[in-house]
This record gives structure tokens, sequence and C-alpha cells, in this order.
């Protein structure tokens, strides 16, 4: 009776496959997601938490279990992984709906309540969990066990997520377009028919539709809403899925289009630093070198550059320009360091003054490069005094 009564609800996907919408999400940092078939077979709505530990469930009957610790529980679908180890999923208990049930605190909510063919649920670390339920006006609300109702107006409300800071975030569906909406950071503009899992940094992963020949969608693939799409094929579909704080997205599909043996996948984004440091400033101390006696004097540079993933990229002297010629056999200047170098003060007469241009390199971890200059001067004359 279980089963019939499952009648296939690991395919959430068909019942809110009504938003065909392409979807675009715009992309911040060049990369590249690096894709992994794992080891596990033939299951259903895997989810990844921080430590790497991956929960799925086989069916109804089938029981919940970690990729760690084994079976978890006898039945249930659905599970949802908190990065404390805890598994809340559902479970039937004779209809008409479900009741979520944690491995560690045992069953949650009771009567049978929720309604896993229209909305997904969700559990952060500190054990709040969010559902929904449909109000008088069987308008779907998103609930908390720690805060009661938290959505109001009159709208649907599904698939709610909620990571440790509290932060919780779900689809609304209102005007026929399908949102994501943050209890802390407001509305994500766009359509994402199927949001699936919120990390601690404010990512989300969902499924939605990829667009195929011009005016055909396929559903689902899964989408990052920081990285956009993981696999750009309308041929291979993605099924369920979750997102940890690094950004790793799991999925399960079939090994190729229409085989009947399904994998865990799990996708990496792989960053591509093209961008180069910044010099946000750069000063010689002396940058002026008098008298014009022939001594060489050391000077010291201090460099302030930042990158956009690089917290610390080197800098240092590369070559040092002068607008006058040698004036001996003996070097005019030494390098002597990243940052230092050594200058001989003197100067051409015949000139206003001797300009040197010290040239700063800054390179960061991936090989991006930008330089600089500064100048020291040595001058025809200080105040009153000068040198003939």
């Amino acid at each position: 009776m279980k089963g019939a009564r499952m009648s296939y609800v690991f395919r959430l996907w068909s019942i809110i496959l009504f938003s065909l919408v392409l979807i675009r999400p715009i992309f911040a940092q060049e990369g590249y997601w690096k894709i992994s078939q794992l080891s596990i077979s033939n299951v259903l709505e895997p989810v990844i938490n921080n430590s790497g530990e991956l929960v799925w469930f086989l069916n109804l009957d089938g029981g919940i279990f970690s990729s760690v610790r084994g079976k978890l529980a006898d039945s249930g679908v659905y599970p949802h992984l908190a990065n404390s180890g805890e598994v809340v999923y559902a479970d039937w208990f004779g209809g008409p709906g479900w009741d979520l049930v944690s491995t560690t605190r045992g069953r949650l909510t009771y009567g049978n309540i929720i309604d896993v063919n229209t909305s997904r649920f969700d559990v952060n670390a500190s054990g709040e969990v969010v559902y929904v339920l449909s109000d008088t006006n069987n308008n779907k609300q998103i609930f908390s066990t720690v805060r009661g109702q938290v959505t109001f107006d009159p709208a649907d409300h599904v698939n709610p997520c909620i990571n440790d800071s509290g932060e919780i975030a779900w689809n609304q569906y209102t005007n026929g377009g399908t949102a994501v909406v943050s209890s802390t950071r407001g509305v994500f503009f766009g359509n994402y028919p199927g949001l699936l899992d919120l990390n601690n940094v404010g990512d989300f992963c969902f499924d939605g539709n990829l667009e195929g020949p011009p005016g055909n969608y396929s559903y689902p693939h899964i989408f990052s809403s920081k990285h956009g799409v993981i696999i750009n094929d309308t041929n291979q579909f993605q099924w369920g899925g979750g997102i940890n704080d690094a950004g790793d997205i799991v999925w399960y599909a079939p090994v190729e289009p229409g085989s009947p043996t399904w994998y865990v996948y799990e996708a990496e984004w792989i960053q591509v630093d093209t961008t180069a440091p910044v010099i946000k400033r750069i000063t010689a101390n002396p940058n002026v070198l008098w008298p014009p006696n022939g001594r060489m004097v050391p000077v010291k540079l201090t460099v302030r550059a930042t990158d956009n993933m690089d917290p610390a990229p080197v800098c240092q002297i590369t070559q040092v320009l002068c607008n006058e010629s040698q004036t001996s056999a003996a070097p005019d200047w030494v390098i002597t360091g990243p940052h230092s170098v050594n200058l001989r003060a003197v100067r051409d007469s015949a000139h206003a003054g001797r300009v040197y241009t010290i040239v700063v390199q800054c390179t960061d971890e991936s090989g991006n490069q930008s330089s600089t200059s500064v100048k020291v001067v040595v001058p025809r004359r200080v105040g009153s005094m000068r040198f003939h």
C-alpha cells in the first residue's frame, strides 16, 4: 500500500513542470564545472553537507541511507541533511498526507500534514525545520518549527530551504511567474521553477528548464544561482540535488540518456582567475636624492596591491630606468630585494635633473600580472642649494 501511495512521488519535477521559462543567470566569475560520477547508483534525491557526507533514499519502503553511517531509517522519502548530521525526511503514517521525522529527535509533525507532491522542506544545523501548510484560503504558506508561520500573503510559497544563519528561501508563484524569495535578502528576480537547497554563503541550487531547439525546453536541469547551468545539454537530465557551503552540488541521473542505471553525480566549481592584481598605491622612501655627491643611497618601496582571488599577490621590482646616461663604469643602480634598490645620487649638470623610474610588477597565484612605476629624482636644486 505504501508503494501505491508513493505513486512515484520522487518524480516531484513532473508536478511542478508548468513554468517553461528559459533561465539565464548572470555569471560574476569565470570558471567551469568539474563533474564526477560517484559509485552510488540507483538511489533518489541525494543531498550533501559540509563534511562531504551524502544522504539519499531508495523508495518509500527502501529506507534512508548515508554514505558515512549506512542505513538511517527503514522507510521515508526526501531526506534533508544538516551540517550537524541530523537528517529530516518525510514518512507515511496512513495518509492522506505525510509527516516529518528526524533521525535524532523522532517524529516532528502529526496529522499527516505534509504534501510531498507539491513542496519540499529543510533543516539547518540548529535543528530548525521549515515546511509548507495550506492556510484557510488554501494558499501554501511557509512554517518553521521555531518561528511558527513565516509567510502570510495571498500567494503560494513552496520548497522552503533554510541555512545555518536562519535565512529562509522559498519559491513564490505569482502572476504566472516563479521567483525565489529570501527572508533576509528579498526577491531574486528571474524564474527559478524548483528551489532545491540553500547554503550558508547565500548560493542556492534549483532545477529549471534548458532551452533546446527554438521553442522547445527540456526539464529538469540543475542550476547554481552563482554559476548557472551545470550540464548544458538538453538530452542529459538531472534530478534532485543539494548544495554545500563550498558550492559543490550533487544530483542523480542516468549514466546516459535512456539508461536504466542511475548514478549520483557531484559538480565542483573550478574558478579560473583571469583578473590581474590592482596596484592601489606605490611610494618610494626617499623619493629625492640629495646632495648629488655620487654615493649609493638605499631606497625602499611600499606597495599596496589587491586581487580578486589571491589575498597576497607578490610584488617586486623588475627594472630601473633613467633619463640620463651612466656616469661611470660602476652601476648607477642595484636592485637589492623585491622592494629595495640602491640608486646613485648623481646627475648630469647639462640636464634639469636625473629621474629614476622604478618599475614594479605584481603577480597573483594564477600568474596574472600588472605593473606600475614610481619615480625617484636627483634634482638640480633643493631650496636655495644648487649643485653645478
